[in-house]
């Protein structure tokens, strides 16, 4: 398993040799991998190019012979982006005012202007949305 997060910095583009960062969490076959991008970068996550990169990446990280070729066998069936996501509700003790903001203006907001996933250019058949509600 290879948990991504992606992050985007406050510089205009990120060099390609610092574009990942790398590194082995508790289990065998569990991985981290942090994908830096600058403001000017146009992340791309679709396709088997990035799949392939990701993967090379981990392979300089493995020493371990078997891990490297269950990596190869599990990378070539396919992957599952599982993104968060977060929903405010007003609580029943709060006045009208916090209703109206929290209930009808931020999800307004929420459900009409651009998410940044779409920036990522995720499949839409690849992806999962796991969420929490918040009530406020």
């Amino acid at each position: 398993m290879v948990i991504v997060t992606v992050r985007i910095l406050p510089i205009k583009s990120v060099l390609p040799d610092k574009r990942f960062v790398l590194g082995k969490l508790g289990p065998k076959g569990v991985y981290r991998c942090l994908i830096q991008y600058g403001y000017k970068d146009a992340p791309n996550m679709e396709g088997v190019e990035f799949v392939a990169s990701v993967v090379e990446k981990l392979k300089e990280e493995i020493e371990d012979i078997d891990e490297m070729a269950m990596l190869e066998s599990v990378a070539s069936k396919g992957v599952v982006y599982v993104l968060g996501r977060t929903i405010l509700k007003s609580s029943e003790k709060n006045g009208w005012v916090a209703h109206c903001v929290i209930d009808y203006s931020y999800r307004f907001l929420q459900k009409n202007f651009r998410s940044a996933i779409s920036t990522l250019k995720i499949p839409p058949s690849k992806m999962l949305q796991v969420g929490m509600l918040y009530e406020l």
